[in-house]
């Protein structure tokens, strides 16, 4: 039994997502979370105190009762369900964790981190001179950019994202920061969205 459970987080996740605790895959076998509820799949997940004890079998009668389980995959289930609370209780409250390759929950990372560069090359585009830039970055835990914007002296910006990767004048980039290569360029997340929710589009020529 354990007080600790995996819960969805809009920190990690899409904002809208829906408020719910998760279980290892025991419908499909696949190396993933599924919700409780809505029988989601999600990667990542954060540890909470539910304030309540949860055992096997209370939390696979919820499941059961979500979608039918088979007879042949009820002792499969039962076991994946009896090691998963296992782990819990050997990991921290309020830790994102994920699954490895084995199946096991490991702890991940999943902060984000935000840069400012300048840019002190002048662009140019169609014979007009945009000056230098300065340059933002949303990282993710794996170091490669979500947000990027970019300022100009003469007043352009640029901005990209995951759902908007590029346009004619550049794109998102798609390499890995190393991320201790730019300590000293690190600022706070709410310089970033602050200066973000400034952007503005460059209208084609």
């Amino acid at each position: 039994m354990t007080k600790k459970f995996i819960h969805t987080d809009k920190t990690i996740h899409d904002e809208k997502v829906k408020s719910e605790f998760l279980i290892p895959d025991i419908y499909n076998g696949t190396k993933s979370f599924i919700g409780l509820t809505s029988l989601n799949t999600y990667d990542y997940g954060m540890i909470v105190y539910t304030g309540v004890s949860l055992d096997v079998d209370k939390i696979f009668d919820k499941a059961s009762k979500i979608k039918s389980i088979s007879f042949f995959k009820k002792n499969r289930a039962r076991k994946k369900l009896k090691n998963y609370l296992l782990e819990l209780k050997k990991l921290k409250i309020g830790i994102h964790v994920t699954f490895d390759s084995n199946g096991q929950l490991i702890e991940i990372n999943l902060k984000k981190q935000y840069f400012k560069s300048t840019w002190e090359e002048d662009r140019t585009h169609y014979d007009e001179n945009w000056g230098v830039s300065i340059w933002y970055f949303e990282i993710d835990h794996e170091g490669f950019p979500e947000r990027q914007l970019e300022i100009y002296s003469n007043g352009k910006s640029l901005w990209y994202t995951r759902d908007k990767l590029d346009d004619e004048y550049g794109s998102l980039g798609d390499k890995a920061f190393a991320k201790e290569e730019f300590q000293k360029l690190l600022i706070t997340k709410l310089e970033f969205e602050e200066i973000w929710s400034k952007k503005q589009n460059i209208e084609p020529k």
